[in-house]
């Protein structure tokens, strides 16, 4: 009987394997990058054409358009994310990409794709941070010498400490290194990203769910001397988590304000918080305080069907509604 057993285990041994063996001579002969760490599927697979302009900050409806598209299409089969095309890529967008890969984890689902033909935004692909979470058919890929990606799903630990200091400190350091060759602090940028978790904590989960995960991101923009910032969260959204006051949700209902005139509401610090608390709600607006003041620049913020840049004075609403809040920001070299 013992015999019979060792020899079952070997068999497997060997069945495994070949198994092994056949997906290395398959990743060896130059299959696309595997973007999800998903099992393989036999369902058809859905071609997705990324945007040209493939970038929430620049070209915001086309960009949710698409991630929207993907996050249902990547639900029930499997899916081809096409980035050859892509010319403009910003960072925001590669976090998001990113964000909806790891959030799609279902048995029979796989993600796969390529990177872009043009020179600008594959070079950041590679060097934002982007293959850390993904599978690749390369054995190695550049170091991420312009970006760093965080994920934060250990969201206990965030309920903990309100805020992951640690990752904010390290993903600012990184940036103003590369900015001013020196891993100084950026207080403004700090400010941002503290604020940022700790109103996922407290705001993105729907009721009687855990807190959301949230992903952070910096890039490195040599040519244009700036260090981009991104933070996003997959929960309800600003609308869906704030508690509006009577006045705003009647002309919300009425239509004489649309959710991107109580956007620059919020951000102009005319809406309390929806906690009630002394000091609460000054956040968002402190955030606009500092990029009005010019110490950071291009702060973008998305959520639900609302879009606001802060320096443009751009606020309007979006055709299609973007799941979970954007921050977006720059600094620039001193």
């Amino acid at each position: 009987m013992k015999r019979l057993i060792v020899r079952q285990k070997w068999k497997r041994h060997l069945a495994a394997r070949s198994r092994h063996e056949l997906r290395a001579r398959s990743r060896l002969a130059g299959n696309p990058v595997d973007l999800g760490n998903l099992r393989a599927t036999t369902r058809k697979e859905i071609r997705l054409e990324a945007p040209v302009v493939f970038s929430l900050i620049r070209n915001t409806d086309e960009t949710i358009r698409f991630l929207a598209r993907l996050r249902k299409r990547g639900l029930d089969r499997s899916v081809f994310v096409d980035l050859k095309n892509v010319k403009d890529l910003t960072s925001d967008a590669v976090a998001c990409l990113l964000a909806i890969i790891r959030r799609i984890r279902l048995p029979g689902a796989r993600i796969s794709g390529n990177l872009p033909d043009y020179p600008m935004p594959k070079a950041m692909i590679e060097s934002s941070g982007f293959h850390q979470f993904v599978r690749t058919s390369r054995d190695t890929f550049p170091k991420p010498v312009n970006g760093r990606v965080i994920k934060r799903a250990n969201v206990s630990e965030a309920v903990e400490q309100k805020f992951n200091q640690q990752v904010s400190y390290e993903l600012v350091k990184f940036a103003m290194e590369k900015l001013t060759g020196v891993a100084v602090t950026h207080r403004p940028s700090y400010a941002v990203l503290s604020e940022a978790m700790l109103n996922t904590v407290n705001h993105a989960a729907t009721e009687g769910h855990s807190p959301e995960p949230w992903w952070a991101s910096v890039y490195y923009d040599a040519d244009r001397e700036r260090a981009c910032f991104t933070f996003l969260d997959q929960g309800v959204g600003i609308f869906e988590s704030h508690t509006l006051t009577m006045r705003l949700r009647l002309m919300q209902t009425i239509r004489t304000l649309s959710s991107s005139d109580i956007l620059k509401k919020i951000l102009d610090g005319e809406v309390r918080s929806s906690t009630g608390t002394d000091g609460r709600g000054n956040g968002l607006p402190g955030i606009c305080t500092h990029c009005r003041a010019g110490r950071i620049r291009n702060l973008t913020v998305i959520a639900n069907d609302a879009y606001g840049n802060v320096e443009t004075g751009d606020f309007h609403k979006l055709s299609l509604g973007f799941d979970g809040t954007l921050l977006y920001w720059e600094v620039v070299r001193p």
